[in-house]
């Protein structure tokens, strides 16, 4: 039989090793709550805007040309300075942005190519993602090279491993992008054309740059 002074000491010892784990369990949320706020600061850290941190006039690695091209000198990439659908006219894009399918933003710039002798064709998202601005958001790109994005998703000309009704996407905002998207769905996109091959069909284009893009 167990007498009330042990009975005692048992609830005792019952209670000391229940602190002990409620402050355990307390340390443990607390460094988790640390590491967590550690990992999310940068996805989490509120940003300024392109517009106000931009200084006007300043096109950083850019170079205009004629039409509303803009050329990127670090990758000799030709940007469009408009969403696909409206044209650079007064230093600034006038019209609504197309918002297409995956197959019929193709399809548009195999007819922008066949009129323009131009061959255009969708960004991929590394060439989208070479271009967005680390430090702000809301597009996160230059304003002055790109005058009327908005912060959308767009398409671009990239897609997840060999499931061909998947396309990837990237947030203008702040860049973050997903190749889980329906082709089917209509967004708006953004146009470059390669110095080398100004000649090339869109088609093959678009044949060649077709990277496949890890699982996200």
């Amino acid at each position: 039989m167990i007498e009330i002074g042990s009975l005692g000491y048992i609830n005792c010892l019952a209670e000391i090793s229940r602190l002990a784990l409620s402050r355990t369990i307390t340390l443990v949320s607390i460094i988790f709550f640390c590491l967590l706020n550690i990992g999310c600061n940068d996805r989490y850290e509120i940003k300024p805007t392109c517009d106000a941190t931009v200084d006007q006039g300043n096109l950083d690695r850019f170079t205009f040309g004629e039409k509303g091209a803009a050329t990127d000198l670090a990758t000799g990439i030709t940007w469009y300075r408009c969403p696909a659908g409206s044209y650079f006219e007064k230093q600034t894009c006038t019209g609504e942005p197309f918002r297409l399918s995956w197959d019929e933003a193709i399809e548009y710039t195999a007819e922008l190519t066949e009129i323009s002798g131009l061959a255009w064709r969708m960004a991929t998202l590394e060439e989208v993602q070479s271009i967005i601005i680390s430090g702000c958001v809301g597009p996160a790109l230059n304003p002055n090279v790109f005058p009327t994005i908005k912060p959308v998703n767009v398409w671009t000309l990239s897609q997840r491993d060999n499931n061909d009704d998947l396309k990837c996407t990237i947030y203008t905002y702040n860049g973050a992008f997903a190749c889980r998207h329906i082709k089917s769905v209509t967004r708006p996109f953004m146009l470059v054309r390669d110095e080398d091959s100004p000649n090339a069909s869109a088609t093959q284009v678009a044949e060649e740059y077709q990277p496949m893009m890890p699982s996200d």
